[in-house]
């Protein structure tokens, strides 16, 4: 697993040789790269992923912080204010993340598919963290793969992040995110109610470095 990561990571090194924010041919998916330490700051995450790949990223969100190292990957499911920073890099070992936008129809037409309901016994998050699975490592490797042919992201590019998707739902926070994306409960009522005052007034920011 770590030698499948460490090839991803000088992969995209070489191809974002500088610090920023790129976006790539994949809609909603996007590369960020840092050398530079930043000290923690609010901000607006939109409905996310972000898999940490390389370097160290600090999220306070609401009571709750948490330091997130390579093979982890944090999810909102809501428009949510948050505090990030980042910490422990360098040039020579700079962070390096991949962030994808949650896709609520594609999310929901997955769960309908694989007759998945929402479970209202279990607590439910609008954003937290796990380790990536094997198989979710493997995925995340081959949408990096095509993200920057524009043939193949747009033929392959939804077909691999519809599967990411259906890592998140057959893993850990499968059952916030269909809490979330389920018609006729409070969760699903809290999110559209959220998505309308970020179109009224639009919160979020794309930066997520």
């Amino acid at each position: 697993m770590e030698e499948t990561r460490e090839a991803l990571v000088q992969k995209l090194l070489d191809r974002y040789p500088k610090e920023g924010n790129y976006e790539t041919a994949i809609p909603g998916a996007w590369v960020h790269r840092s050398e530079r330490n930043k000290i923690p700051e609010p901000h607006i995450y939109k409905p996310m992923m972000i898999f940490i790949l390389s370097g160290t990223k600090l999220i306070k969100f609401g009571s709750t912080e948490k330091v997130f190292s390579p093979l982890d990957y944090f999810l909102t499911i809501l428009t949510a204010p948050v505090v990030s920073g980042i910490v422990g890099v360098t040039s020579e070992e700079p962070y390096l993340a991949l962030s994808i936008d949650l896709e609520a129809e594609v999310i929901t037409s997955l769960a309908y598919e694989m007759g998945l309901k929402p479970q209202t016994n279990e607590s439910v998050k609008a954003a937290s963290s796990v380790p990536m699975s094997a198989e979710m490592q493997d995925a995340l490797g081959r949408l990096c793969k095509v993200m920057n042919n524009a043939e193949e992201a747009r033929i392959l590019g939804p077909i691999l992040k519809r599967e990411i998707f259906y890592r998140v739902l057959t893993g850990p926070l499968g059952s916030s995110v269909i809490r979330f994306n389920s018609l006729g409960t409070s969760d699903y009522q809290i999110a559209r109610a959220v998505d309308w005052i970020n179109i009224k007034e639009p919160l979020h920011k794309r930066w997520v470095m």
